[in-house]
């Protein structure tokens, strides 16, 4: 089953991709249709109809060689299927770009990962490096990141004061979100730097909005039976 959030990658079934990839005049989008490559999930524009189950908004980015345009494309959902490969370690540390600085800016945040239980989901040129295996890092690339946490099952205080501390090591700038329940994210700079009361961007496939630290941070309220 899929579940439509932000940065999910859906691979888009043979015969429909090769279709829709047809009428694009770029020769990459044709080989990336060829070779089973995902998508990814991205917001509606204000120009198209609202979010449904039923077609699905996805992007492409190209990358750098190929002027770093972003190619937009509309899927019906029945011909989706989630992206279920892992590139975490393993292929993020085999693409293109990945210098020995990088290597080692990796295998700390995975020694991060490992401490807290919590495995980072790559986006970004680091994310489309690993799948494609093409060359998205540049000199200039930042290391984007994800973690998906939840209050009742991590110490983010904790977490976030480790992440803050390893960021401080990297050769490499590190960015990327923390991501709550109902694909609420948030720059994690942001949530380290913020008071309790104050309110932090917060952003979702259907918009953003700005909600108090403390209520994304606070562990879940238990009913008394």
């Amino acid at each position: 089953m899929i579940t439509l959030r932000r940065h999910a990658l859906l691979v888009v079934e043979p015969q429909v991709w090769l279709a829709v990839a047809a009428a694009q005049p770029e020769t990459l989008v044709r080989h990336w249709a060829k070779r089973g490559w995902p998508l990814i999930v991205r917001r509606p524009y204000a120009s198209e109809p609202e979010l449904t189950d039923r077609v699905v908004p996805l992007g492409l980015p190209l990358p750098p060689t190929e002027g770093k345009r972003r190619l937009s494309f509309r899927v019906p959902m029945e011909a989706l299927s989630p992206f279920s490969a892992s590139v975490w370690p393993q292929a993020v540390t085999a693409q293109p770009g990945m210098t020995a600085a990088r290597l080692a800016d990796i295998k700390r945040l995975d020694a991060l990962a490992q401490r807290h239980n919590v495995t980072p989901e790559p986006t970004g040129s680091l994310l489309w490096g690993a799948v494609t295996g093409l060359p998205y890092l540049s000199p200039s690339s930042d290391l984007d990141l994800l973690w998906r946490v939840d209050p009742a099952c991590l110490d983010i205080h904790a977490f976030l004061a480790d992440l803050e501390q390893t960021a401080a090591t990297l050769h490499t700038p590190l960015d990327g979100e923390l991501i709550f329940s109902d694909d609420r994210a948030v720059q994690w700079r942001e949530l380290v730097s913020a008071s309790p009361g104050d309110e932090v961007l917060v952003k979702s496939l259907t918009g953003l909005s700005l909600t108090p630290a403390r209520t994304l941070l606070a562990l879940p309220q238990v009913r008394a039976a």
